[in-house]
């Protein structure tokens, strides 16, 4: 019996330090991942904060006058072009927040707003983009003055991001339809459906990984962040994003938020 309870100690011992030394090896690659993932992430940020300060630089000195006298109507751009910049440089920071500090650090500026004020937020400099690519949008809001309450520039960003996808990826003269619906349980629904090219599963479940991950399909459109980050934005709101898609049919891209 006492051979025995050697016996079984010592395998049990074994199999102990075995199961140890495995995980701790999955653990230091996870780590090892997850400091890769930062520094690309503080690598992309700062990428894209010279440009951006360099062309809010060149907008105040436009609008300062010094090329010349503009007019009310370029002027009005101009104030488009910084507040869409400064929206942009929330985000890079919101970034570089989570590299540092992972969604711990991501802060939620919270206000009192609209849906109607969302949407009218979220569409505003994209305009010119649905009349260059000759896509219809139709709207069918039925709750515009439903409030929320969170992070505005956080929420426009998502939004604003998922319809200018649907654009990037619809046809010429294709359509773009955006609705709404509040359930019972207090969640507003925002659909952006589109005529698109449409999308498969693979793709579908690739959208929402960072652009260091191996699986993640690599798109010749852009580097894959936005998406990652509105699902993000979208979950410190306690919400989500989901999307249904057909090839050759369209895209649509559903995104809850809890209201107030």
């Amino acid at each position: 019996m006492l051979s025995f309870a050697i016996v079984l100690f010592f395998a049990g011992s074994i199999f102990y330090i075995t199961y140890v030394f495995f995980m701790t090896k999955r653990m230091t690659e996870i780590e090892r991942g997850s400091q890769a993932k930062s520094l690309f992430i503080q690598k992309l940020g700062y990428e894209l904060r010279s440009p951006l300060n360099g062309i809010l630089g060149f907008t105040e000195m436009l609008e300062g006058g010094f090329f010349g006298e503009l007019n009310l109507r370029q002027r009005e751009r101009l104030k488009d072009i910084n507040r869409c910049g400064m929206e942009i440089s929330r985000v890079i920071e919101d970034v570089l927040d989570l590299s540092y500090t992972g969604t711990a650090g991501v802060e939620l500026v919270k206000s009192r707003f609209s849906v109607e004020e969302l949407l009218a937020r979220s569409l505003e400099p994209l305009d010119s983009k649905l009349k260059l690519s000759e896509v219809v949008l139709a709207k069918h809001i039925n709750w515009p003055e439903a409030v929320l309450l969170g992070d505005k520039h956080k929420l426009v960003f998502a939004l604003r991001h998922i319809i200018d996808n649907a654009i990037k990826f619809s046809k010429r003269g294709g359509q773009i339809t955006i609705t709404d619906e509040i359930t019972g349980g207090g969640i507003l629904y925002i659909t952006v459906a589109d005529t698109g090219n449409g999308m498969s599963e693979d793709e579908i479940k690739s959208a929402f990984l960072y652009p260091d991950d191996e699986s993640k399909n690599k798109n010749p459109n852009g580097i894959g962040m936005g998406l990652p980050l509105s699902q993000l934005f979208l979950q410190l709101h306690g919400g989500n994003i989901r999307i249904e898609s057909a090839i050759e049919i369209g895209t649509t891209v559903i995104m809850a938020l809890p209201l107030i």
